[in-house]
């Protein structure tokens, strides 16, 4: 009824055959671990589909919008643990990480068979049809754009958290100040560097690697797999995310020929799917139903808060910063930020580990993105049919 992607029932299907379900799976440390592997070639896939005119395209929407949204509820956030007599630090940091929302699950999303309607407008003498989304129209770009934006902010948080969880614990805030403005501009001069290196990549390798992809599956999976990986740690080495190198190797590779990105898509895809199922799988191992259901009224109501926040944070920032963009399609690209990134639990884990956040507040992070999860489907497809039912209403 819902018409759940793949990726959620399997997410709900191994949350119950690890520790928090019949305990059927134990040693989790291992599939975690390759679990990983299943983001990295997601962005990978997502920056293949993507291209540096694409990019410049969409890239102040999606800066503006990605931005825009983490500073609301950053503000809120401290607003509301102000009025409750909260620490600020904590509660700046729950706002940065509940605006967060995933590229994995919104991938599928625009996957998924119901995104596509056709709608036609019959005029005195033409009948033109309008598809209100596929994963090449404006919309999906500027979305993943957005996402990839959050992506780009999520290195950001994961780099200034240890200073983050100092200043929270040591009185000395002055000192410890400084230290986080030199930690944020240390980020900054890194993404300066990653955007020389891409350059030098993009005149150097991409001429002998479309000499060479050109040959079999086996080594165009290779120079695929090598060139993400060498994007991946000199990212990590850069002090931001991870996720962002693996992204950016795929926008290197958008820009050889059509027949030879089309390979890459080719021989990619299969790894792609068998690591996303690994993904997906390590989400539901961080769920306790137990907790979830004792306390689902109130994680009900902050998860249905939460995600009527985001939704029309997002939409009304969309409105100002995508103004040629129609009103469907901002509502559909609200409706896919409308949910908690699955980086969460890295994050609620590394905070809890330096004291920044409490455990109960841990778990009401993981609770509320789980839930999130399982709203995320039934808001994009109801989003779906009204924006349908508006289009139909317009016409007439």
């Amino acid at each position: 009824m819902v018409k759940s992607p793949c990726a959620f029932r399997l997410y709900r299907f191994w949350n119950r055959l690890g520790p928090s379900g019949v305990n059927w799976i134990t040693d989790i440390i291992q599939l975690e671990s390759l679990s990983e592997f299943g983001v990295f070639f997601i962005l990978f896939m997502v920056g293949l589909e993507f291209s540096p005119d694409r990019i410049r395209d969409v890239l102040w929407v999606s800066l503006l919008g990605s931005s825009s949204l983490t500073v609301c509820m950053v503000l809120l956030f401290s607003f509301i643990g102000s009025m409750l007599d909260q620490s600020p630090v904590e509660c700046a940091f729950v706002g940065a990480c509940l605006s967060l929302s995933s590229t994995p699950l919104v991938t599928k999303l625009l996957q998924h068979p119901t995104q596509s309607i056709d709608i036609e407008h019959q005029s005195t003498s033409v009948a033109t049809t309008t598809t209100l989304t596929s994963t090449t129209d404006e919309f999906a770009s500027i979305l993943m754009g957005i996402l990839v934006g959050q992506d780009i902010l999520l290195g950001f948080i994961i780099a200034i958290l240890p200073s983050l969880g100092q200043f929270e614990n040591n009185d000395e805030h002055s000192s410890q100040l400084m230290f986080l403005l030199i930690k944020i501009m240390k980020v900054l001069f890194a993404f300066i560097g990653l955007t020389l290196i891409f350059s030098l990549l993009k005149r150097v390798c991409l001429p002998l690697l479309a000499r060479k992809m050109s040959k079999t599956d086996e080594f165009t999976l290779l120079l695929s797999i090598s060139l993400t990986f060498t994007m991946l740690i000199t990212t990590d080495a850069l002090g931001v995310s991870m996720e962002l190198g693996c992204f950016v190797s795929g926008v290197l590779l958008s820009m050889q020929p059509n027949n030879i990105r089309d390979h890459i898509t080719r021989v990619v895809e299969p790894l792609r799917d068998i690591f996303s199922v690994l993904f997906f799988f390590a989400i539901g191992l961080h769920v306790f139903p137990v907790f979830v259901i004792r306390e689902l009224g109130m994680l009900m109501i902050l998860t249905i808060m939460l995600v009527a926040l985001k939704f029309g944070i997002s939409a009304v920032s969309l409105r100002f910063i995508a103004p040629t963009v129609s009103v469907a399609n901002q509502l559909l690209m609200a409706a896919g930020l409308a949910h908690v990134s699955e980086f969460s639990f890295v994050l609620g884990s590394r905070a809890r580990h330096l004291g920044l956040i409490s455990r109960e507040v841990y778990l009401v992070v993981l609770s509320t993105t789980f839930l999130s999860f399982v709203f995320s489907p039934l808001i994009w497809n109801s989003t779906m049919t009204l924006a349908r039912k508006r289009l139909r209403w317009n016409d007439k």
